[in-house]
């Protein structure tokens, strides 16, 4: 892991009595950075949102990526009630004639179960899913994550063993590769 995998003006944060030498979150009211510092993670992106700069990036470019990030900054999502919807179109899976998939349900702990029903409500009250009224279904798999939270997946392979695929053809990763012959600056997000 580099020494300090992002930048941000120091007056942004308060000095504190540290020995690391590398990000870390402490809780979840702090961030602790390298040289000391320390700055409350609810006035800033989760960690997953946040914009990282690699070390090694002039302060030229530096300065172009946060102009450009605070132009669109408007478009990330600080939290889920921030999601935007796609409503113009309808998504039509197409299984041709087979039966629609109904699985069994797997057992789950009554502690997970608390969790999942948590985690349906928050999704449906910020409009993420809306009730189905589908003869199919799938079983949701709450994954733990490092932090000790569970991330809710839903197990789709029956449906994807049976989904024709579309024929048009994909892009080639070579053609794709060569398309970014002189690029300097890339993005993940």
């Amino acid at each position: 892991m580099p020494e300090r995998i992002f930048e941000c003006p120091t007056s942004l944060f308060r000095p504190v009595k540290s020995t690391k030498n590398y990000l870390r979150q402490t809780s979840k009211s702090e961030v602790r950075l390298s040289g000391g510092y320390k700055k409350d993670v609810l006035k800033i992106r989760p960690r997953h949102l946040s914009c990282y700069v690699g070390f090694n990036v002039s302060n030229d470019i530096r300065t172009k990526i946060e102009i450009l990030r605070k132009k669109h900054e408007g478009l990330l999502a600080n939290q889920e009630s921030d999601l935007g919807l796609a409503t113009k179109m309808k998504h039509h899976i197409n299984i041709g004639h087979h039966a629609p998939i109904n699985q069994r349900l797997r057992r789950t702990p009554e502690a997970i179960k608390l969790v999942i029903k948590t985690k349906i409500k928050v999704i449906l009250s910020n409009i993420i899913i809306r009730e189905s009224h589908s003869p199919s279904d799938a079983v949701i798999v709450m994954v733990p994550l490092k932090d000790g939270e569970m991330h809710m997946c839903i197990d789709f392979r029956a449906l994807n063993q049976i989904t024709f695929k579309d024929k048009y053809p994909l892009p080639r990763i070579d053609d794709t590769i060569d398309a970014l012959y002189g690029s300097v600056d890339f993005s993940t997000r």
